[in-house]
C-alpha cells in the first residue's frame, strides 16, 4: 500500500514538472546588461505545489530537475549550478513551512503580524521625525542622501503598515465569522 502511495506521489510530481516545463517555455526573459536577468513565468506557481502536498523533498527535487531540464530544453544565457541549489533550497523550504505553519495557532499568527505593522509605521514615523527635527544627524544626512527613495523610507512604511494593519483586521473579523477557523 505505501509503494502505491509513492507512486502515485511521484506520478503527480511528473505531471506537473510536465506542466512546469511547457509553462517555461511561454516565459519572458528581462535582459540586464546584456544577459538574462529575471525569467517571468508562471510555471513559479506550479513548482510550490508538489513541496505543499507532499512534503519538501518533492517540493526540492521539483524545482531541481525543473531547473535543469528547463535549461537543457531551451537554454537562454549560461547554467548557473549555484542557481539550481537556490532553486532546491526554495522547494525544500517551501514544503518545510507550510508543514509548520499549518500547527500554527491563527490567533497569534495575526497577532504577530499585526504587531510587524505597528513596528514597521513606527519606523517611518521615527525616520520623517528624524529628518524633520534632526537633519543634521548621520542616520537622517544618510535618508536625505538617498533623495527620492526617501519617501520610502518615510511615507512607504507608513502606508505599508496602515495595509498590513487594515489586512489584519480584516483577518481577525473574517476569522471571527468564520466557524471552522
Amino acid at each position: 500500500m505505501k509503494e502505491m502511495s509513492t507512486l502515485k506521489k511521484n506520478i503527480q510530481t511528473a505531471l506537473i514538472i510536465a506542466i512546469m516545463l511547457a509553462l517555461r517555455n511561454f516565459s519572458y526573459l528581462i535582459n540586464f546588461g546584456g544577459g538574462g536577468g529575471i525569467r517571468l513565468s508562471l510555471s513559479v506557481f506550479f513548482s510550490r505545489i508538489p513541496a505543499i502536498l507532499f512534503g519538501p523533498f518533492y517540493g526540492g527535487v521539483t524545482s531541481g530537475v525543473v531547473d535543469v531540464l528547463g535549461y537543457l530544453i531551451k537554454p537562454e544565457g549560461a547554467y548557473i549550478f549555484p542557481l539550481t541549489i537556490v532553486a532546491i533550497i526554495g522547494g525544500m523550504a517551501t514544503g518545510y513551512l507550510w508543514r509548520k505553519i499549518e500547527k500554527i495557532n491563527s490567533k497569534k499568527f495575526l497577532n504577530c503580524i499585526l504587531i510587524f505593522g505597528i513596528a514597521v509605521g513606527v519606523i517611518g514615523i521615527i525616520n520623517q521625525l528624524l529628518i524633520l527635527y534632526y537633519p543634521e544627524t548621520s542616520y537622517s544626512m544618510y535618508l536625505i542622501s538617498l533623495k527620492k527613495r526617501t519617501t520610502f523610507f518615510t511615507v512607504g512604511f507608513e502606508i505599508i503598515s496602515i495595509i498590513i494593519i487594515l489586512f489584519t483586521v480584516w483577518g481577525v473579523i473574517y476569522s471571527k465569522k468564520d466557524t471552522r477557523c
